[in-house]
């Protein structure tokens, strides 16, 4: 059976590893290692450059407490990046609202992988064969417009002015509140022609 660690324990650290002509090297990153709440331990690499950084981000749990309220680590990272751009304008010599070394570093977690389910116009074109033919306005809407599913199958015709090629989203039905007017696509205004 696996040997759990103590929520709380963990350290900061350097890793190590061996060069090609058989030196040791260290990665220039700072990492942090911990245990959560199931036991379990985690190593993430830091924007640390320093081990007082590291260890403040260690300390401060940013990372796990939003992964607990259900936040994704993208989210995270976002929000991580703006704080510190924040505390970084506060510190710059224009406000002087801090000292530069009263700055805290934040945790990262690593930047998610591109996501790679995406349908090439080859195969939206051979999916569409086998539709029934009610539901191509709202797939061909999916794939050229690149709105959630959601928001698409919420569209109502005062957000679309098919003489102008333009939707004008309703900002309360989608997720991003963004009302901003988007161009339709040639495909999308063609099939919404034959929409009653």
């Amino acid at each position: 059976m696996k040997k759990r660690g103590k929520y709380g324990q963990g350290r900061v650290y350097q890793p190590k590893y061996k060069a090609a002509d058989g030196t040791e090297k260290v990665v220039q990153k700072w990492y942090v290692q911990y245990y959560d709440k199931a036991g379990i331990q985690r190593r993430e690499p830091t924007e640390a450059t320093t081990e007082k950084e590291a260890r403040t981000i260690l300390n401060s749990g940013f990372v796990e407490e939003r992964r607990k309220e259900g936040v994704s680590d993208a989210t995270i990272r976002n929000s991580g990046a703006l704080l510190r751009q924040m505390f970084k304008i506060a510190a710059s010599p224009e406000f002087k609202l801090l000292n530069p070394s009263q700055v805290p570093a934040f945790a990262m977690p690593k930047a998610p992988k591109s996501k790679q389910d995406f349908a090439t116009k080859e195969e939206f074109d051979k999916l569409l064969k086998f539709l029934d033919t009610k539901f191509h306005p709202y797939a061909t809407f999916l794939f050229y417009q690149a709105t959630r599913k959601t928001e698409a199958a919420n569209i109502t015709w005062k957000e679309i002015n098919l003489a102008d090629a333009m939707y004008y989203p309703d900002s309360e039905k989608n997720k991003t509140g963004d009302d901003t007017p988007r161009p339709l696509a040639n495909e999308v205004v063609k099939i919404l022609k034959t929409v009653p």
